[in-house]
């Protein structure tokens, strides 16, 4: 195998238009035998004059180079990945214009007929996100809206409602919080389950109360004289 500090050396002779006699001359009182010599002037020369060969050192050099690239691209991408991304979404369609708002990767300032509320992400599961809301701890479950006070007033005028999480980023709908009629929409009776027939209903309108709420649970026996 080619001894690379030979060859780096006549390349840098080469370079330095020193001649190949004087190479072997030098080389020879050096030590080195005749087969080592022109083995390094071999490659060397192929490399020196444009030849398709490399010495290894060059190449350990590119190969150390296009690495250290890599490496400050990975870095790179991983910061603006990890810090710069928001790790919460959100929509305001249903707001007045008195409502607006900065996000900030795990937080959102919020303004509200000029009163400022900070939202802080802590933790977020598949179907539950956890938060600060100016700095009381607070849970929101997918689909359950819940209404809130953001302008001091010890009124509740805004709803949060969490619409879904989406690989680990929680995507919220703002909207207002006025005086909501409900709306109820029920499954059909199910089948007698000890002597009892049951039904699910959902507010359509999600006003957050329960005034009109129909009912869920009767027995079988009374199930043709109660109101649907």
């Amino acid at each position: 195998m080619v001894n690379t500090d030979l060859v780096n050396y006549v390349y840098s002779a080469l370079s330095q238009n020193v001649s190949i006699e004087k190479i072997k001359e030098e080389l020879k009182k050096s030590g080195w035998n005749e087969f080592e010599i022109n083995e390094a002037i071999t490659f060397a020369n192929k490399s020196y004059t444009g030849g398709s060969n490399t010495s290894y050192y060059s190449m350990v050099k590119k190969v150390i180079f296009i690495f250290f690239i890599l490496a400050i691209i990975g870095l790179v991408l991983a910061y603006f990945f990890i810090f710069s991304s928001e790790k919460l979404n959100l929509t305001q369609d249903k707001l007045d214009s008195n409502f607006s708002y900065k996000m900030k990767k795990d937080r959102l300032e919020i303004n509200y007929f000029g009163k400022e509320s900070l939202l802080l992400l802590k933790s977020v599961k598949e179907n539950e996100v956890n938060f600060e809301l100016n700095s009381i701890e607070e849970t929101l479950v997918v689909g359950r809206p819940r209404p809130f006070d953001l302008n001091f007033d010890n009124v509740k005028d805004t709803v949060i409602l969490l619409k879904e999480v989406i690989q680990g980023k929680p995507y919220f709908e703002f909207s207002n919080y006025t005086t909501c009629i409900e709306e109820w929409v029920c499954t059909d009776w199910s089948s007698c389950v000890e002597s009892k027939k049951t039904r699910s209903c959902q507010d359509t309108n999600s006003c957050l109360t329960n005034v009109t709420k129909p009912i869920l649970q009767i027995s079988c026996t009374g199930f043709m004289n109660l109101p649907l």
